[in-house]
C-alpha cells in the first residue's frame, strides 16, 4: 500500500483546493443574489438619479462662473473703460480692439457662446461680434429675436443684479445667415454702471455636454421658479414652486419622478424620469446580475482548467529549461516538488552561463580597447582585437546637456552620458547584432555597425532614437552624424573625422538633429570686426551695459541671418567671454566673484537656442559691467569733475586745453589724470562719447545726418561720417536703417556703403 504525507503545497492539496474553490464561488453567488434582491433596487436607482442631477447642476454653475470670470476682465479693459466714457463708435482704434477681443472670446468653443454684447448707456451705443452700432438697428435688423427687441436691451441698463439669466429664445444672425436658440446672460459691474455686458449661451450645447440621463426631459428655472430652459417640448406641471422647498430632493407627480437641485447661482436644475425609465433601469440591473452569474460559471470552469494546467505546466517548463539551456526561465508553480527539481537544474545552467558570459565580456572589453587605440592613433599589439576586416557604418552622437538639465536633474553628466550610451547600444544592437558602441569623448558616443546591408534600415533606427531624445530636448539635445556610405576596413580614421565634421553642421534649432549629408564648411570670420571690438572694449571700459549688449546682439543677429551652425555661436560666445575677462583683468578687476557654481564656458556649452545665448550674455556681461560701475562709483573726484564737464559740453568745440583751462588745471596734469582714471586718452574718450550720443539720436529721432553731426560737436559732416564709420563699422544712415527697420544687411551679408557728405 502506497502512503504519502499531506503537505500544504502538495499536488493532492492543490487539486482538492481547486475544486473547493469552484464550489465556494457558486455558493458565494447564490448568497450575493439573495442579499442583493432583499434590498430595494428602486432606492438605488433614485439615489443614482439624484446624484446625476447634482453633478449636472455643478457643471452648469461652474460654466456660468467661468463665463462670468471671462467677461469680468472686459470691464477693466482700458479700451472698454474709454468707450464707456465716450460712447462714440467713431473711436475706431479702441472699437476695433474691443471687437477683436470679443471675437477671441467667442473662438473658445468650450464657452458655448454665440455672441457677446456691450450695451453702453450713452448715445444708445452697442458693440457685439459684428462691430459697433446703434441698439435699435442692431437688435431689429442684424441680431434679432422675437422675445428680445431693442427695448429689452436698453431696459437692462436699469437692472441691479450682477448676474441675471433670461429664458431661451430663438435668435437670427443676419450677417452670418444662421439662427439658433440661446439664453441671454446679463453681467453687470457695480463699479461701472455706464454699460453692461451680456452673453448669448448656447443652451442646447450646454445640455448635451453637461447632462447625461436615460430620459431627456431636463429643465432650468430661476430663483422665482420661472422656466429658463427645457430640453423637450413637454411643459412642466403648474404650481411646482411649493414642491421645490429643499436644496436638493425629488418628488413623484403623475407617472414621473422629478429630481431637482438648486445651484450656487440661484438656478434650479430639474431632471424628469418616467416610471417606465425606472423599470428599464431595474431591468438593466437584472441583466447585470445575469452577467455576474455567467461570469461566475466561467470562472468556475477557468479554475478547473487552471488546476489541470497547474500540473502540466511545471513539467513542460522543466523540459523547456533543459532544452533551451535557459536558467532564467521561471517556473510558475506552487508545488514544492516541481520547484525543487527546477531550482537544481537552474543552478547547473546558470553556472555554465556565467562562465560563458564572463569570457564574452572580457573579449568585448578588449575589442573596445582596440577601437579606442585605433581612434586615438595609439599603437598597440592588441589592435588586432579591433576587427576591421568587415565593411562598416560609423555613427557619431554628440550630447549637449542644457542648463535646465544642470538646474533640475540630480544626475551627474557622466552618469547621464553612460545611460544614453547604454540606450543607444541597446537600440542599435536589437536591429544590428554586430555593433560596437563606445564613448569617444565626454560628450561623444561612437557606434560602429558591421554590415554590408543598405543604410535605409539604419537610418530608420536612428530616426527612432532621434524621436526618443526629442521628447527630452529640454534637458539634452542630441546630434546624430551619419554619412550613409559603407566604409572599407581601412577607412576608419577618415570616417571618424568626417563624422566629427558633420556634427559641427548642427543648427541652433533647439531639437535633436539627424545629419546625413556632409557639407564642407566655408571659412568665415567668427566674432567681432575690428571696429566692433574697439567699440565693445570702449563701452565695457565705460560701464555702458546697454551698448555692450547691443554689440553682442548685433553679432548674434548677423549669425542668425547667415543661418550659422551652432558651433559658430559657441566659438563666438567663447571669444567674447575671453575678451571680456581679459579686459577686466587688464583693468585690474577681481573677476573671481563673477562665477557662480559653474564657469561661463560650461554655461556656453549648455546653450541650445539664440535665446539661451542672449540670456547668457545678459547675465555674464551684466556682472562684468557691474564690476566696472562699482569701480567708477569709487573713482577719484577729479575724474568725476572731468567726465561731468564733458557730458555737459560734448556738443561744443572743445579741446584738452580749453577743458583744462575751465577746470583750473594744466593740460599736462589733466591729460595724465584723465588717462590714469579712465584708461583712455582725452580725444578717444570725447570721440566715443560723441559717437554714443550720435547713435542715440539716430535711433530715437528723425534728424538729418547734418543735424546729428552738429548736435554732437561735429561741424563738418564728412568728418562725422568718417569717424562714425570707423567707430561703429558702418555709416550713420545704414546704422539708422539697421536699428530702426531691422534691414542692416544685404542679401550677401555685407554692410551697405554710404559716401561721406551724404545726409539723409
Amino acid at each position: 500500500m502506497i502512503t504519502f504525507k499531506l503537505k500544504r503545497n502538495s499536488l493532492f492539496i492543490k487539486l482538492l483546493g481547486g475544486f473547493i474553490s469552484v464550489i465556494l464561488i457558486l455558493l458565494s453567488f447564490n448568497l450575493f443574489s439573495f442579499a442583493y434582491f432583499s434590498e430595494n433596487i428602486q432606492d438605488e436607482v433614485i439615489k443614482y438619479n439624484r446624484q446625476n442631477v447634482e453633478v449636472t447642476a455643478e457643471r452648469y454653475d461652474n460654466h456660468i462662473r467661468i463665463v462670468q470670470s471671462t467677461i469680468a476682465r472686459l470691464y477693466f479693459n482700458p479700451k472698454v473703460v474709454l468707450l464707456s466714457e465716450l460712447a462714440n463708435s467713431e473711436q475706431f482704434e479702441p472699437v476695433n480692439l474691443v471687437v477683436e477681443e470679443i471675437r477671441n472670446i467667442l473662438n473658445n468653443e468650450l464657452l458655448f457662446l454665440d455672441n457677446v454684447v456691450m450695451q453702453f448707456g450713452k448715445n444708445n451705443f452697442v458693440i457685439d461680434k459684428h462691430g459697433p452700432g446703434r441698439t435699435d438697428e442692431t437688435f431689429s435688423r442684424i441680431y434679432t429675436s422675437p422675445d428680445y427687441g431693442p427695448a429689452f436691451w436698453t431696459g437692462q441698463l436699469n437692472g441691479s443684479e450682477t448676474l441675471e439669466l433670461f429664458p431661451q429664445s430663438s435668435f437670427s444672425d443676419g450677417p452670418y445667415n444662421r439662427s439658433g436658440s440661446y439664453m441671454p446672460l446679463v453681467l453687470r459691474n457695480k463699479l461701472n454702471d455706464a454699460l453692461y455686458i451680456a452673453v448669448l449661451l448656447d443652451a442646447g450645447k450646454m445640455f448635451r455636454s453637461f447632462h447625461n440621463s436615460i430620459d431627456k426631459r431636463f429643465y432650468v428655472l430661476n430663483a422665482q421658479g420661472k422656466l429658463l430652459y427645457r430640453s423637450t417640448d413637454e411643459e412642466l406641471p403648474s404650481k411646482l414652486a411649493d414642491k421645490l422647498m429643499e436644496r436638493s430632493d425629488y418628488f413623484k407627480l403623475d407617472n414621473s419622478y422629478y429630481f431637482y437641485t438648486k445651484g450656487a447661482t440661484g438656478l434650479t436644475y430639474m431632471n424628469v424620469i418616467s416610471d417606465d425609465s425606472l423599470a428599464q433601469e431595474a431591468s438593466r440591473l437584472k441583466v447585470v446580475l445575469l452577467a455576474v452569474l455567467s461570469l461566475a460559471a466561467a470562472m468556475s470552469v477557468a479554475v478547473s482548467v487552471v488546476v489541470s494546467v497547474g500540473f502540466h505546466t511545471p513539467v513542460r517548463n522543466i523540459i523547456d529549461t533543459i532544452e533551451e539551456a535557459n536558467p532564467d526561465r521561471r517556473l510558475r508553480s506552487k508545488i514544492d516538488e516541481f520547484n525543487f527539481i527546477h531550482d537544481k537544474i537552474k543552478g547547473i545552467l546558470r553556472l555554465n552561463r556565467d562562465i560563458h558570459d564572463d569570457l564574452n565580456d572580457k573579449t568585448d572589453k578588449l575589442r573596445h580597447v582596440g577601437f579606442i587605440n585605433k581612434l586615438k592613433n595609439i599603437y598597440s599589439a592588441d589592435n588586432e582585437l579591433a576587427d576591421t576586416n568587415k565593411p562598416f557604418y560609423l555613427v557619431l552622437f554628440r550630447m549637449t546637456l542644457t542648463r535646465q538639465f544642470h538646474q533640475t536633474l540630480a544626475v551627474e553628466p557622466k552618469r547621464a552620458a553612460f545611460l544614453m550610451k547604454e540606450y543607444i547600444d541597446a537600440s542599435l544592437s536589437e536591429q544590428f547584432p554586430d555593433t560596437i558602441t563606445l564613448q569617444a569623448e565626454q560628450d561623444e558616443i561612437m557606434t560602429i555597425v558591421f554590415t554590408d546591408e543598405p543604410a535605409e534600415q539604419l537610418i530608420r533606427t536612428l530616426e527612432s532614437i532621434k524621436g526618443v531624445f526629442d521628447r527630452d530636448r529640454a534637458y539634452c539635445l542630441l546630434t546624430i552624424a551619419f554619412h550613409p556610405e559603407l566604409h572599407e576596413p581601412t577607412g576608419f580614421t577618415a570616417a571618424y573625422e568626417m563624422a566629427r565634421a558633420m556634427v559641427q553642421q548642427r543648427k541652433l534649432n533647439g531639437e535633436a538633429e539627424l545629419i546625413l549629408d556632409y557639407e564642407p564648411q566655408q571659412t568665415m570670420h567668427i566674432g567681432f570686426m575690428p571696429a566692433q571690438e574697439r567699440e565693445f572694449a570702449a563701452h565695457l571700459q565705460a560701464g555702458n551695459e546697454a551698448a555692450v549688449l547691443d554689440i553682442v546682439k548685433r553679432a548674434l543677429y548677423a549669425m542668425e541671418k547667415r543661418n550659422s551652425p551652432a558651433a559658430q555661436y559657441v566659438d563666438f560666445a567663447k571669444e567674447a567671454t575671453a575678451k571680456t575677462m581679459a579686459a577686466l583683468i587688464a583693468m585690474k578687476h577681481d573677476i573671481s566673484g563673477m562665477f557662480e557654481d559653474r564657469s561661463p564656458y560650461e554655461d556656453i556649452q549648455s546653450c541650445a537656442s539664440i535665446g539661451d545665448f542672449t540670456n547668457f550674455f545678459e547675465a555674464f556681461l551684466g556682472r562684468a559691467v557691474a564690476l566696472v560701475q562699482r569701480r567708477k562709483e569709487e573713482s577719484h573726484p577729479v575724474k568725476q569733475l572731468m567726465l561731468d564737464y564733458l557730458n555737459r559740453h560734448y556738443h561744443e568745440d572743445i579741446s584738452l586745453e580749453t577743458v583744462a583751462d575751465r577746470l583750473n588745471m594744466s593740460p599736462g596734469y589733466m591729460s595724465k589724470q584723465f588717462k590714469e582714471q579712465t584708461g583712455m586718452n582725452f580725444s578717444e574718450y570725447v570721440n566715443e562719447l560723441r559717437m554714443q550720443k550720435a547713435k542715440e539720436l539716430l535711433q530715437s529721432s528723425d534728424c538729418k545726418i547734418q543735424e546729428v553731426a552738429e548736435r554732437v560737436g561735429y561741424f563738418n559732416v564728412n568728418s562725422f561720417i568718417r569717424m562714425f564709420k570707423k567707430t561703429a563699422g558702418l555709416p550713420p544712415g545704414e546704422f539708422r536703417r539697421l536699428h530702426r527697420f531691422g534691414d542692416g544687411e544685404g542679401a550677401d551679408g555685407k554692410q551697405t556703403e554710404e559716401k561721406p557728405g551724404s545726409a539723409s
